[in-house]
């Protein structure tokens, strides 16, 4: 679909470009062929080398400034829907959706990654004492950290006696006495 191994070509950017190529056209040839096409087949639309080039060279998924005929013109001749046809070579419409959607959850997940990483021991005791057990508890009495040392330092900032820390609320800090 896109240049061939050896012909000296770089790879086709979009769908548009690659079935062009396809038919061994350059982009004059086709646009008048394309004027050709529209003649024969009662269709309205026009397209010019120049204007071919402008689609061919548009960032991908931008929309682009095309006139309606010209888009059903380039869709009858093709086959295919005008976003397709300025969407990747060698990717449906469905196919490269998807892949922008595969790449928003690696981003999002890639944030979440970011921001877990600024969690310590204090933060997740005060998430747990915001959680409350069914039977009227604190599940906080069941997620202590495991070693005293950690134990320790929560209780230290507390101004109370008791080993429990205080309740705080998310976007407060435990201010100490």
């Amino acid at each position: 679909m896109g240049a061939g191994p050896g012909d000296g070509r770089t790879p086709a950017r979009t769908l548009l470009e690659a079935k062009i190529r396809e038919r061994n056209m350059t982009l004059e040839e086709f646009a008048e062929y394309a004027e050709t096409f529209a003649r024969e087949n009662g269709e309205t639309g026009t397209i010019s080398a120049r204007h071919l080039q402008r689609l061919i060279a548009s960032p991908i998924g931008q929309p682009v400034a095309s006139r309606p005929a010209t888009r059903r013109l380039l869709e009858r001749i093709f086959g295919a829907p005008f976003a397709e046809l300025l969407g990747p070579a060698g990717l449906s419409l469905a196919a490269a959706g998807e892949f922008a959607e595969f790449e928003a959850s690696a981003a999002a997940l890639a944030r979440q990654i970011a921001t877990t990483s600024r969690v310590d021991v204090e933060t997740i005791q005060l998430l747990a004492d915001q959680i409350r057990d069914p039977r009227g508890g604190s599940i906080a009495d069941s997620v202590r950290p495991p070693c005293s040392e950690h134990s320790g330092s929560m209780r230290s900032t507390s101004s109370r006696s008791s080993p429990t820390p205080p309740t705080v609320r998310l976007g407060e800090r435990s201010r100490p006495s």
